[in-house]
């Protein structure tokens, strides 16, 4: 993002006219934002994210936006090229990465989009593309909306598949985790087989199974029961013990 729009500078200037923080609301009153233009507001403001690193500060009831300074390294803005977006059509030949249904049989209509939003540390490159059907698409981004995108992002720059899943189990403080949500944290098909690694360094977690609807589909979640703290490496140490385990197992046989 080459430029900020004048709006964006203008609730920059008086984010940093206030170092301990202030809230949206009070931003709006300063720069007499009227009623009919709070979307366009809300939209300028997380544009700054791209450039500048803002905090959000939980003060009790209110939320305060603490500026932080400007970005060494700015988030990846870039569009999805038409080649980009070629390459996606084609890899997914007709069928949803997400939901499975194909053009053919279904009569969908497949869209290119970000598998991790640029908002949470995405970036735009063939391994972050995917082509998936409108309904998934809607979907997807009502789930974004209704995830702390502050919080996604810390979760999601841990390289360590296992500390991306851990964090998002403990986030929940023991309510049940949608599989879905552990899926899109992991990033990977084996997610499933990730989750049981963590047993290995001590963790326990129940898996169970929720109808959605009365006749309707059943989904399955995932409970922390116990955690513990993380160890410098904690994939490398879940390598090793795979390892170890399988020099035991060819020892005894």
């Amino acid at each position: 993002m080459a430029n900020l729009s004048d709006m964006s500078l203008k609730i920059l200037e008086v984010m940093k006219q206030h170092p301990d923080g202030i809230t949206e609301g009070e931003i709006r009153e300063k720069l007499k934002i009227p009623p009919a233009e709070q979307a366009n507001f809300g939209r300028r403001r997380r544009e700054l994210n791209y450039l500048h690193l803002i905090e959000k500060v939980q003060d009790g009831p209110r939320v305060l936006y603490v500026y932080k300074g400007p970005r060494t390294k700015p988030r990846d803005t870039s569009q999805i090229n038409i080649r980009l977006r070629a390459q996606a059509l084609h890899a997914a030949r007709g069928r949803c990465g997400n939901c499975g249904r194909t053009i053919e049989k279904h009569g969908i209509v497949l869209v290119v989009d970000h598998k991790v939003p640029r908002e949470w540390g995405g970036e735009t490159v063939p391994d972050n593309l995917w082509a998936i059907c409108e309904d998934c698409n809607a979907g997807k981004k009502n789930y974004f909306k209704s995830v702390d995108a502050d919080w996604m992002r810390k979760v999601m720059a841990h390289k360590s598949v296992h500390v991306r899943l851990g964090e998002t189990l403990k986030a929940f403080k023991g309510e049940a985790v949608p599989a879905a949500t552990l899926e899109f944290v992991a990033n990977q098909d084996d997610w499933k087989k990730r989750i049981r690694e963590l047993r290995y360094l001590g963790w326990e977690i129940e898996t169970f199974n929720r109808k959605l609807s009365e006749g309707g589909r059943v989904s399955s979640y995932y409970q922390l029961v116990k955690s513990r703290p993380w160890p410098e490496d904690p994939t490398g140490i879940i390598r090793q013990y795979e390892r170890d385990r399988a020099e035991r197992n060819k020892a005894d046989d």
